[in-house]
């Protein structure tokens, strides 16, 4: 199979809040109902062993590595965030069906993803962001409180994208580099995870685009 492998590295503009719910029996409920798969409800289970049990209903949180602590991302929120962006940019793109053709060409190599900033691993969330959400209900609109960890800005991550070869359409183009590339650049405005339409979660991005035939030539670039 031929492919293209991208190095990205993320650094966040904001905040960055968690979007779990971080109570086991909740999450663990919530995602088997989603699941289609048996294959999707162990993936699911095994997950559960990442999420850190609060006393407090309705807390949203990070996964947290379950030996010291350390709150990180999982490759599918990443491969989310990318099916989100794709899914609104693909008229400025030209690509039809784009959330199938990432779930079918795009790949985030590593299921765990730890924050650093600094070069160093962060070893836990900065505090909690409280705000009213509004909703309807059947009694009419109610007003709720939510409650989510955070960290702050500054915060990174690095990855590993491979898109696999993949052919251009009459109807659509192919998802390349440089489509991935405006994706990621969408992150700006509208980040990862819990309340991104606030711009929580923001990020710039730098890349670097691996020669698979291993030459010597390889880009690198400061997106901004």
């Amino acid at each position: 199979m031929k492919y293209t492998t991208i190095k990205i590295h993320l650094k966040g503009t904001d905040r960055i809040l968690g979007s779990q719910p971080m109570d086991k029996e909740i999450y663990t409920n919530f995602i088997k109902g989603k699941c289609k798969t048996d294959e999707e409800r162990d993936r699911a289970t095994e997950d559960t062993d990442d999420i850190t049990n609060e006393d407090e209903k309705g807390v949203t949180g990070f996964f947290k590595d379950k030996n010291d602590g350390h709150p990180f991302l999982k490759g599918y929120q990443i491969k989310g965030f990318l099916k989100e962006a794709g899914n609104v940019l693909k008229d400025q793109l030209g690509l039809a069906a784009a959330k199938s053709k990432i779930d079918n060409f795009v790949f985030i190599m590593e299921r765990n993803i730890p924050f650093t900033r600094d070069g160093k691993v962060i070893e836990g969330p900065d505090g909690f962001l409280e705000r009213p959400l509004r909703g309807e209900t059947a009694q009419g609109p109610r007003v709720f409180l939510a409650k989510s960890e955070y960290i702050e800005a500054g915060w990174e991550c690095e990855f590993t994208v491979k898109i696999l070869e993949n052919k251009k359409t009459a109807k659509s183009i192919a998802i390349s580099p440089e489509a991935i590339l405006e994706m990621f650049d969408y992150g700006e405005l509208k980040g990862l995870l819990q309340w991104r339409n606030a711009m929580y979660g923001a990020f710039t991005y730098d890349y670097e685009i691996v020669d698979n035939d291993k030459k010597s030539k390889t880009v690198k670039e400061d997106n901004k």
